[in-house]
């Protein structure tokens, strides 16, 4: 089961950068057809720090179907549906995340998912070739 839920966040991860990329083209094409100013760029799901840190956008806020919470290092994503993806960001950008927020993600699924430490610790072993371990307990998708 730990397994499984790890493998639903590698996926899940690929579509966010993509999903943001989409939203930030249909706001532009709405808002800004006239030829105005665009806005602030999201090439990167770590850029939301920044632009929240430098008041460009809240620290909370929706994007599509989706409610968004800058935190320290990081922010939390809420779907419709009440899933949860909460990530910290390194300093190269990347998105991380410990055992913690992924046991989180698995209670927030709508058939919820309730993954013991031990299993999660197996899980994210299994796949070191796709993760990495970016600093004790913390995991970040390799590149």
């Amino acid at each position: 089961m730990g397994l499984e839920l790890v493998r639903v966040v590698l996926h899940r991860h690929r579509r966010w950068s993509r999903f943001l990329w989409i939203k930030q083209i249909q706001y532009q094409r709405v808002h800004h057809s006239g030829g105005g100013s665009a806005i602030p760029s999201l090439e990167r799901l770590a850029d939301v720090l920044g632009l929240a840190r430098s008041r460009r956008i809240s620290r909370s806020g929706h994007i599509g179907t989706y409610s968004y919470m800058v935190h320290g290092a990081g922010c939390r994503f809420v779907s419709g549906n009440g899933t949860e993806v909460d990530v910290d960001f390194a300093a190269d950008g990347s998105e991380v995340f410990d055992l913690w927020r992924l046991r989180w993600y698995g209670l927030s699924l709508p058939d919820s998912l309730d993954v013991t430490d031990e299993d999660l610790w197996s899980a994210v072993r299994s796949l070191q070739p796709l993760l990495a371990e970016v600093r004790p307990g913390w995991f970040s998708v390799a590149s």
